[in-house]
């Protein structure tokens, strides 16, 4: 334990030693507010499960017990996109002389109070007592929390071995939307099986130790994989591998833009971290799902611009710092400024419109959700791609492309300056499209957020104009924190 505690201190004076201490205590605040408002959200919603439970007297155990799978599939898929083992943290401490057995224990023990962990432990723990106070046996709810912590738990050492095998995250997500499906059109509910499975967890006490047994040999494998590969000149270091020459000839044709674009794409081809940029736009076209059946329109908008604006949210808010490796040696290079940001912007506009483009297959699902995505997706490609380029002048954290970095990233890509600017972009067309539809109606509501994204794009030039006098401002700044790369 004083092993820990020690580790622990040197992590706290390296937070508020740090150059950037200031933003660290502020993103940290926002991250204990966010934790907090969506505690209070779960805590809030255990009052309208005992409500429901008082009014219909339906066995609430045996309702969670029926969709425990799809909430565990989801759980370990939300953690194989934003939850990433801090690795990087503890290299500094692999020189000092504390035991190697020490760093990978510290290492673990971290992993377990990750965000998700927090948010469980803060819903099942009060929802435990909601159990007790509507009748159902204390020693029964006891064993329940026992075992659906143990999977929490596990899930989150589950998802070190995932983060190496992306073959059997993909097969079980694969397998997670097909019961899905057939869940949905009634042709087979998995839901049934689920029920018979996690049941017991309530009904029969000792069975307790199914979880647990796996959760204990989880965390037994998940050391030694940890362990072993927990050397700077091994597992820690990067991974060279043999380059291949590829080359996108149409893009050529578009000049010096063309081929900063060519060499984004590569970029996002060959590098995990760009990968996952990708991936995560395929999750936020799916994010209007969520909504299909809601009547309301006021809010589509919100709706339109997440689902169009995936890749500008995952990718803009991280320019330059795609290229930080490169980047000091690019600004002395003959290099002009302005081609090199176009270059940005037209791959955020090109992705956003087909983004767009397959958004519009929401007009079979939702005609209120189909509007929000045609007006989001202008707004995006004229205003919100401009913002993001904007947002990037005070992005001063690199990107390592060799590192399995998440959807969302580092912690720190994420300042004071860049989170004042992200959401204006996202409350602004909200604002104008809830006054402009409940004043008139929603068909001029999207008109003129549509406008305002044509008239961002036409204004684009004198946009640039502005946008390249910011980078060259910086730039100086930039170069000094992409050289302090650890």
């Amino acid at each position: 334990m004083k092993k820990y505690l020690q580790l622990l201190q040197i992590e706290v004076k390296q937070f508020f030693r740090s150059q950037a201490a200031g933003e660290n205590i502020v993103m940290t605040v926002l991250k204990v507010l966010m934790i907090l408002y969506f505690a209070g959200i779960l805590i809030v919603s255990l009052f309208g499960i005992h409500a429901l439970v008082r009014e219909t007297g339906v066995d609430i155990v045996k309702i969670f017990s029926r969709y425990f799978i799809y909430w565990w599939a989801v759980d370990l898929a939300m953690r194989y996109f934003f939850q990433q083992l801090p690795t990087q943290n503890v290299k500094p401490l692999l020189t000092l002389n504390i035991s190697k057995k020490t760093i990978v224990s510290y290492t673990m023990l971290k992993t377990c109070f990750s965000v998700f962990d927090i948010l469980y432990f803060l819903f099942f723990i009060p929802f435990s007592i909601l159990l007790l106070i509507l009748g159902y046996n204390a020693l029964h709810v006891l064993s329940w929390l026992i075992c659906v912590l143990s999977i929490v738990l596990a899930n989150n050492f589950l998802n070190i071995f995932l983060n190496k095998k992306d073959v059997i995250f993909y097969t079980i997500a694969a397998l997670t939307v097909a019961f899905g499906a057939l869940e949905y059109f009634g042709i087979f509910k998995i839901s049934a099986i689920s029920e018979m499975l996690f049941q017991p967890f309530y009904s029969v006490v000792g069975v307790f130790a199914v979880p647990v047994l796996p959760l204990v040999t989880l965390v037994y494998f998940s050391y030694k994989l940890i362990f072993k590969s927990f050397y700077l000149d091994d597992g820690l270091s990067v991974k060279i591998a043999e380059g291949k020459t590829e080359d996108i000839k149409f893009l050529n044709r578009f000049g010096l833009t063309g081929t900063f674009i060519n060499n984004d794409i590569r970029m996002i081809k060959r590098n995990k971290s760009a990968r996952m940029i990708v991936l995560s736009c395929i999750f936020f076209l799916f994010y209007g799902l969520l909504f299909r059946k809601a009547d309301w329109n006021s809010m589509s908008i919100f709706v339109g611009i997440l689902v169009t604006g995936g890749f500008l949210i995952t990718f803009g808010q991280k320019i330059p710092g795609w290229d930080s490796s490169c980047y000091p040696l690019m600004m002395t290079l003959d290099i002009p400024y302005r081609k090199y940001l176009e270059a940005k912007w037209w791959l955020m506009v090109i992705v956003t419109f087909i983004c767009m483009i397959i958004g519009t297959l929401y007009i079979f699902i939702n005609r209120n959700i189909f509007w929000g995505v045609i007006a989001g997706g202008f707004y995006n490609i004229g205003i919100g791609s401009l913002i993001y380029m904007i947002v990037g002048v005070f992005n001063k954290t690199p990107v390592d492309l060799n590192a399995r970095t998440k959807a969302f990233g580092n912690g720190n890509t994420m300042n004071m300056k860049i989170l004042l600017l992200t959401i204006p972009n996202i409350a602004l067309p909200v604002i104008i499209y809830f006054v402009m539809q409940a004043v008139f109606n929603v068909y001029l509501a999207v008109i003129t957020i549509t406008l305002i994204g044509l008239i961002g794009f036409i204004l684009r030039n004198k946009a640039f104009d502005f946008i390249v006098k910011l980078y060259k401002k910086e730039k100086y700044s930039t170069i000094n924190a992409f050289r302090k790369i650890e």
